[in-house]
C-alpha cells in the first residue's frame, strides 16, 4: 500500500482495501443467490409431474460455480479484509528486551552489591 499513490495515507488506504473486501463477499453472495435461485428452478421443474416439457437436471458446471462461489468469496475476502492489519500494527507498543550477555553476570550480583 506504500507505493500507491492514490487514496492519501496508509490508513486510508487500508479501509478502502478492507471495504472493498466487504464488498466483493456482499457480491459474491449475490452470484450464490442466482445460482440458487436457478437450481431451484431446475429442481423444481423436474419432480413437478405436470410440468410436460423439456426436463433438465443438474449439470456439473452449477455444483462447479457453487463450489467456486464460496470458495474464492472466502478466500478474496479474507485476503481484502486482512489487509487492514498494517493500521492496526501501529498502534501496538514496542517493548525492547536487552538479554544478559552471559549465564555467569546472569547470576552474579551488581557490583554495587557486592561492596556492601
Amino acid at each position: 500500500m506504500k507505493c500507491t499513490k492514490i487514496g492519501g495515507s496508509d490508513d486510508i488506504k487500508g479501509k478502502i482495501t478492507c471495504l472493498s473486501g466487504f464488498l466483493y463477499v456482499y457480491s459474491r453472495a449475490f452470484a450464490m443467490s442466482g445460482v440458487s435461485l436457478y437450481a431451484h428452478k431446475i429442481t423444481s421443474e423436474f419432480f413437478d409431474p405436470t410440468f410436460w416439457s423439456k426436463r433438465y437436471e443438474l449439470g456439473a458446471a452449477l455444483f462447479h460455480r457453487l463450489g467456486r462461489i464460496i470458495t474464492y468469496s472466502v478466500i478474496g475476502g479474507a485476503i481484502l479484509c486482512l489487509s487492514l492489519n498494517d493500521s492496526i500494527k501501529k498502534a501496538r507498543i514496542n517493548y525492547s528486551y536487552n538479554g544478559v550477555n552471559s549465564v555467569r553476570s546472569a547470576h552474579t550480583p551488581p557490583r554495587s552489591e557486592q561492596q556492601s
